[in-house]
C-alpha cells in the first residue's frame, strides 16, 4: 500500500483530531473530565457537534462542570 498524501486535522492540536472518537481514561479525580469539557467547548466553538457519555458522573454533576466553563444548552451538544 502507498503511503497517505493526507494530513491529520485538529480541533486541538495535538490531542483532539477531527472526526475522532477520543476516549480518556484514568483515576477518579485526576482531571479527565474537566479536560474534556474543555475539549467540548473547543470543538462547539468550532462549529462541531459533540455527543457527551459520561458514566462516572451524574447528571448534576455534569450541568455544573459545564456551566463553570461557559457551555449553555445547544444544538451541537448532546
Amino acid at each position: 500500500m502507498g503511503e497517505s498524501t493526507q494530513s491529520i486535522v485538529y480541533l486541538r492540536e495535538p490531542e483532539l483530531p477531527s472526526g475522532s472518537i477520543v476516549g480518556l481514561t484514568g483515576d477518579s479525580g485526576s482531571g479527565k473530565s474537566t479536560i474534556a469539557t474543555a475539549w467540548i467547548r473547543d470543538a462547539i466553538a468550532n462549529g462541531v457537534p459533540v455527543l457527551v457519555l459520561d458514566r462516572e458522573n451524574p447528571r448534576p454533576v455534569i450541568v455544573d462542570r459545564m456551566a463553570r466553563l461557559g457551555l449553555t444548552d445547544s444544538p451541537l451538544l448532546r
